[in-house]
C-alpha cells in the first residue's frame, strides 16, 4: 500500500506520480540493481522524510542534494542514521554550530546527529535525489528523482499556509526556482507566492569548512559564510508570527532549556546531568 511507503497524508498530493511511467521504471530499476549493488539509503528509508513529516504539518522545508554514500543515510537531508556521524567536521556540524549560536546564545547543549526530532516538528528535510550508489556521490542524479521531489516542493509552495524555505547553496537555490519556473500557476503568480512564504538563502554549510583560520576556527561572516546566517531564529520568528509553534532546533524541550538558562549553568555544562 502506498500509504505505507510515503505516509497516508502524502497520497492525495503525490500519489498519482507513482502511477506514472517514469517513477514505475525508476522503482523497478532500483529494486533490480539492489540485488547486485549497494544503494543508500535502505529501501524502507527512501521516503522517510515524508513519513515523519506529514503533509499539512510542514512548517519549514530544507532542501538537500543527495543521500550520504557511506552507509549513514537515513532518508532525511543532512541527518545521520542512528546519529553515527563520521570523524571530523561536516556540514551538519556547521548547521548545528549555527543553531547553537543563533538560538541558544552559544550555550553548549547536547546535540543529535539524527534529525528525526526536527522532522516530527514539521521540518521537511528533503533531498532532491533520494538514492545513491555506495561510494559514488550524485550517482543517481537525473534518473528521475528530481521530477518527484519537484512535485513535492511545488506542493509546499502552492500551500496557503505560510512556510519557511531554507535554500543553502547554489544547487538548492536553482532547484527551488526551477520548481517555480516549471509550474504555470507558480510562474504566473510568482509575487503572490512570495508574499506569504519566507525564503532564506545562504551558502552551503560545507563551504565554511574551506574558510577556517590558521587555528581551524570559522569566523561567522554572513553572507560570505553560512555561519552567521541566523536562519533558525528568523524561521521561528516567522512561524510564531503566523500563530504556529516554534521549532525546537535542538532535541531539548524549550521550557526545560529556559530553566537551565535561569539556573546560570556554565556553557560547558552537560544537559544530560539532570535529565
Amino acid at each position: 500500500m502506498l500509504e505505507n511507503v510515503i505516509g497516508e497524508s502524502w497520497v492525495p498530493v503525490i500519489g498519482d506520480e507513482f502511477k506514472k511511467e517514469y517513477l514505475q521504471k525508476l522503482s523497478k530499476w532500483i529494486s533490480h540493481i539492489r540485488q547486485s549493488k549497494t544503494i543508500y539509503p535502505e529501501s524502507p528509508d527512501v521516503f522517510r522524510a515524508l513519513k515523519l513529516c506529514p503533509y499539512g504539518q510542514v512548517k519549514v522545508v530544507i532542501i538537500g542534494q543527495d543521500p550520504y554514500h557511506n552507509g549513514l543515510a537515513d532518508g532525511l537531508a543532512f541527518s545521520y542514521k542512528g546519529g553515527l556521524k563520521p570523524p571530523g567536521k561536516h556540514s551538519l556540524d556547521i548547521i548545528l554550530d549555527e543553531i547553537e549560536r543563533d538560538c541558544y546564545d552559544g550555550f553548549n547543549v547536547n546535540r543529535s546527529y539524527e534529525l528525526d526530532y526536527l522532522a516530527k516538528q514539521g521540518v521537511l528535510l528533503l533531498n532532491t535525489i533520494l538514492t545513491v550508489f555506495k561510494g559514488q556521490a550524485l550517482s543517481h542524479k537525473n534518473i528521475g528523482w528530481e521530477t518527484l521531489t519537484t512535485k513535492i516542493t511545488q506542493s509546499q509552495i502552492l500551500e496557503d499556509t505560510p512556510k519557511v524555505f531554507l535554500l543553502w547553496g547554489r544547487e538548492a537555490k536553482d532547484f527551488f526556482f526551477n520548481c517555480i519556473n516549471q509550474n504555470d500557476k507558480l510562474r504566473n503568480n510568482e509575487i503572490y507566492y512570495y508574499q506569504h512564504h519566507l525564503i532564506l538563502e545562504a551558502k552551503h554549510p560545507a563551504s565554511d569548512l574551506y574558510n577556517k583560520d590558521q587555528f581551524g576556527n570559522i569566523t561567522p561572516d554572513y553572507p560570505s559564510t553560512f555561519s552567521g546566517c541566523q536562519h533558525f531564529s528568523a524561521a521561528n520568528k516567522f512561524i510564531t508570527d503566523n500563530n504556529m509553534t516554534a521549532i525546537n532546533w535542538f532535541p531539548v524541550e524549550e521550557p526545560y532549556f529556559n530553566q537551565i538558562l535561569d539556573k546560570g549553568y556554565p556553557l560547558s555544562w552537560d544537559i544530560k546531568q539532570e535529565v
